[in-house]
């Protein structure tokens, strides 16, 4: 629950980062009346976004796979 306006788009980032996450699902953020009916200021921009880096398989795990597949 986000009490002061300064923390919004450190929590918002985080909520993001988790739904989008290793186990990426829903997410929820529960705005209390007073900060959800705030006007948004002209300075406040978006947070830019960084794309979670997907994980690479090892040459050693490749290698596996490809005798697993033969020896199949």
């Amino acid at each position: 629950m986000m009490m002061e306006r300064e923390s919004n788009p450190e929590i918002i980032r985080k909520v993001f980062q988790e739904a989008q996450g290793h186990n990426s699902g829903g997410a929820f953020v529960c705005l209390p009346e007073n900060i959800a009916a705030e006007m948004v200021e002209d300075t406040d921009r978006p947070l830019s976004m960084r794309r979670p880096a997907l994980p690479r398989p090892t040459e050693a795990s490749i290698d596996y796979a490809v005798r697993l597949i033969h020896e199949y």
